[in-house]
């Protein structure tokens, strides 16, 4: 199922080519979780729980918006190429969590709608860090630490639940 928004980069990658509408305004702000109000493309400013990388062979972003008790997670890898439909697999202190995402051209993001409440957030949480991997893609895998991430991401739910 397409998303309904398609939404701004708002973490700056090194060699993405994206200015910075958010957070995360500079290579040196990569590697903390933060939960900022940002730009939405077309949308005005929203609420967002960010991380990146810029280290060598693993510069991404990753973005999370609430929007009525769902998440919209974007993962964004520096990868070229045409894809649909592809499985993001989530293994988060080993444990595996698959998520079916959609490519999104504009920006290049691998995006789900999850619920707040899903098992993966929940893993995310109480988890020290996720390997992220690309099934059927031609990617190395990801890594990604979630220190930070169970309070930046209770803030944003709190936030959108109260609005």
């Amino acid at each position: 199922m397409p998303l309904r928004r398609t939404l701004a980069v708002l973490a700056v990658v090194p060699v993405s080519g994206f200015a910075a509408l958010s957070g995360h305004a500079s290579a040196a702000d990569c590697g903390t979780w933060k939960t900022e109000f940002g730009s939405l493309s077309g949308e005005g400013e929203a609420l967002n729980t960010s991380f990146c990388s810029d280290a060598k062979g693993q510069e991404y972003s990753f973005e999370i918006t609430c929007n009525a008790g769902s998440l919209n997670v974007r993962f964004m890898p520096q990868l070229e190429g045409e894809f649909d439909k592809v499985t993001l697999d989530y293994a988060v202190d080993g444990k595996s969590f698959p998520v079916e995402t959609q490519f999104e051209e504009l920006d290049g993001a691998f995006a789900a709608d999850i619920d707040a409440k899903d098992r993966l957030i929940k893993a995310m949480k109480a988890g020290q860090g996720a390997v992220l991997t690309l099934k059927d893609v031609k990617a190395p895998a990801y890594d990604v630490p979630l220190a930070g991430f169970k309070k930046a991401i209770l803030k944003l739910t709190r936030k959108c639940t109260q609005g």
